[in-house]
């Protein structure tokens, strides 16, 4: 089993964190790990996720 790792850095900039988990989720990663830049603002992030798998 081959396990890909690829580590992101947002910046400190939530627009691009939000087009980073966009284009992993276009991708097609199985796991997305996210630690948000501005945790009172997940909207973006969860909805690009569940748009994907629902």
């Amino acid at each position: 089993m081959a396990i890909n790792l690829e580590i992101l850095d947002a910046s400190q900039s939530q627009l691009t964190q939000n087009e980073q988990v966009k284009n992993l989720i276009d991708k097609g990663c199985d796991v997305v790990c996210v630690n948000l830049v501005d945790r009172t603002e997940p909207t973006t992030i969860t909805d690009l996720a569940e748009n994907k798998f629902l």
